[in-house]
């Protein structure tokens, strides 16, 4: 069970990661 709560946790991890490489380069890019 903790190996599923750990994989979920690496993807909400990594998309989070995600959303903030996203708003760094819309900010770099105005």
């Amino acid at each position: 069970m903790s190996n599923v709560l750990n994989a979920v946790a690496q993807l909400e991890i990594a998309r989070s990661i995600k959303a903030l490489a996203d708003a760094i380069d819309l900010q770099g890019s105005k």
